[in-house]
């Protein structure tokens, strides 16, 4: 198991607990997506997951998102 590094706590996120992380989701499928800010426009990012019972559900990720890794 690997902790999440102390510089990946940024001015608007919480330090994360990664112990808490691991038991939220022991037994789930996970999924790892990877954004891209092309345009450079701070935007928060919606996403509309649809399952395979026919159900939705909408996930809103705030616009600081994309302070997290501004350097790269």
């Amino acid at each position: 198991m690997i902790n999440t590094p102390d510089s990946f706590s940024g001015e608007f996120k919480n330090k994360i607990d990664d112990a808490g992380v691991r038991q939220q989701v022991e037994g789930k499928n996970l999924y790892e997506l990877t954004l891209k800010n092309k345009g450079g426009l701070v935007t928060p990012i919606i996403i509309e997951w649809t399952f395979v019972d026919g159900s939705k559900e909408i996930e809103k990720i705030p616009a600081e998102i994309w302070r997290t890794n501004e350097m790269r």
